[in-house]
């Protein structure tokens, strides 16, 4: 069967008309959907894979795939989905971006788009036009959507460590190189997992404030991530610190170094970062918790990067920061953080440490995982590919009755505020040994797989990556918590904290979506 198409066409240049710019010689256009990665369609009963597609200018100057037309699938009532979009990018032959890539909605079959004139679309998620099927296995009805696939397939994983970076962090804002500030980013550098807001009354810094108590007087910020391609020999980035915290980079996806990298300071801060030669790299720089601007040094081109998978996650101190082992201090290298390198997802963090389903961390209504302002915030982030609430520890207070009550409202309020994604819940913490949190994650388990809008339940306690009753201060011998858990035998140490991010990438990575 023949899946219904429509024809992108372009002069090139109409297209270096439209948008100011010259492209060389060997450019190329690459076609994207917005069907997941690694996901199949249905149309008329039949599944397919979509694939990216490529074209390129022949001799006239005019787009071409193989010599011939450039088709890409259209919108159509066979189709499992709607909102069908392509996003357009136009690429050298190394794939560097020439351009700002735009996305376009998917006409009807049969009909022309000129990529030079056609107006740029939103971009958003395809919509299913039956019951996506995810929850089976509950009863749902309906035809089936997309394939299930593991989280995995949507990981951009690490590569390794490379040695062409070198790194430095100092007490003050130095350099005097190409200036970006953070609240003029657009097309530089996006940011990953949060929309930046302004840090008080200061117009000239940022913070997130995914979990909306980031503002005084409660200061939880969360960290804060860019990322972008540039050619760059110096890339800088002035922000703040609270002291001991952490700062993580990863350059075409791998680290910079295999240890950890730390603020032995409070105050102003630049991070300098330097490559021996004018060579495309991808960026993702990690700071905590304030940031100005990032700089690249002069005639050095910088454009940031299409967003990848988008995943929330309501948690705690585990996913706000976590404790470093420099001084206790909460940084951005913690379980979330290293789940975020090794995975290379766009990881919204909402994590107030101390809170949990019932706990509010001393901050009375405002702290619970279900608090109306730490909702309302998942509820104006853009649209998640999928959602986790992570955790409980801090809950071991609670009876089971008050905790799986509290648990079920929080989940049906996550999925309200987010209800296109699939929802996860993850357990609580392993590496805490405690009878009493054992009969608390039994009963989660039991109301999340009883929950109709909870996808799947990630059981660390009945899969414990941890063992013995050790730490770091106090080791006893009996198991890995004397390297991994903190001297407050709770957190994780730094070590700790990359361990945990392997196995939370292990284990949500099997869950299928």
């Amino acid at each position: 069967m023949t899946l219904p198409t429509f024809t992108a066409t372009a002069h090139i240049s109409a297209i270096e008309g439209a948008h100011d710019v010259a492209l060389p010689a060997g450019a190329r256009v690459v076609f994207t959907s917005n069907v997941p990665a690694n996901g199949s369609i249905t149309f008329d009963g039949n599944i397919y894979r979509i694939n990216d597609a490529v074209a390129t200018f022949d001799a006239d100057g005019y787009l071409t795939a193989n010599g011939g037309a450039v088709e890409l699938l259209a919108q159509d009532a066979g189709l499992n989905f709607e909102n069908l979009q392509w996003r357009v990018s136009v690429v050298d032959a190394i794939d560097m971006p020439l351009i700002q890539p735009w996305w376009i909605d998917a006409p009807a079959a049969g009909q022309t788009v000129d990529l030079a004139t056609v107006a740029a679309a939103p971009n958003g998620a395809v919509a299913p036009t039956g019951t996506p099927g995810r929850k089976g296995d509950k009863g749902d009805t309906g035809p089936a959507g997309p394939a299930l696939r593991p989280l995995s397939a949507f990981y951009r994983p690490l590569q390794g460590v490379t040695g062409d970076i070198t790194s430095a962090l100092t007490n003050d804002l130095s350099g005097s190189d190409t200036l970006i500030p953070w609240n003029a980013n657009t097309g530089k550098y996006r940011f990953s997992g949060l929309v930046p807001e302004q840090n008080g009354g200061d117009p000239n810094s940022c913070l997130n404030d995914n979990n909306g108590l980031a503002q005084a007087p409660t200061y939880h910020q969360q960290p804060i991530v860019v990322e972008f391609w540039s050619n760059a020999t110096t890339v800088r980035v002035w922000g703040g610190t609270g002291g001991n915290l952490d700062v993580w980079a990863i350059v075409d996806d791998q680290r910079i170094t295999q240890g950890f990298q730390h603020t032995a300071f409070a105050g102003v801060m630049t991070w300098t970062l330097t490559q021996s030669s004018a060579v495309w790299r991808k960026w993702r720089l990690c700071i905590a918790p304030i940031m100005f601007s990032i700089q690249v040094n002069s005639g050095a081109a910088i454009v940031e990067t299409t967003p990848g998978f988008q995943l929330a996650i309501v948690g705690d101190s585990f996913i706000e920061g976590g404790f470093t082992s420099a001084a206790g201090a909460i940084g951005p290298g913690a379980p979330a953080g290293e789940f975020e390198q090794i995975t290379g997802l766009d990881v919204w963090r909402l994590g107030v440490g101390g809170t949990g389903y019932v706990s509010d961390g001393g901050l009375g209504s405002a702290g619970p995982y279900a608090a109306p302002g730490r909702i309302a915030k998942l509820a104006a982030m853009p649209d998640m590919d999928a959602v986790v609430v992570f955790g409980g520890g801090n809950d071991g207070e609670a009876d089971e009755a008050t905790l799986v009550a509290a648990a079920n409202a929080t989940w049906t309020a996550v999925k309200a505020a987010q209800p296109t994604a699939p929802l996860i819940v993850v357990g609580i913490q392993c590496g805490l040994p405690n009878s009493t949190l054992d009969a608390l994650n039994a009963a989660l388990k039991t109301a999340a797989e009883a929950h109709a809008d909870v996808l799947a339940f990630v059981d660390l306690r009945g899969d414990s990556f941890i063992t013995g009753t050790g730490n770091v201060g106090a080791p006893v011998g009996d198991g890995n918590a004397d390297v991994f858990i903190n001297a407050d035998s709770s957190h994780p140490s730094d070590v700790g904290s990359r361990w945990w991010g392997e196995n939370l990438a292990r284990l949500l990575g099997a869950v299928l979506i």
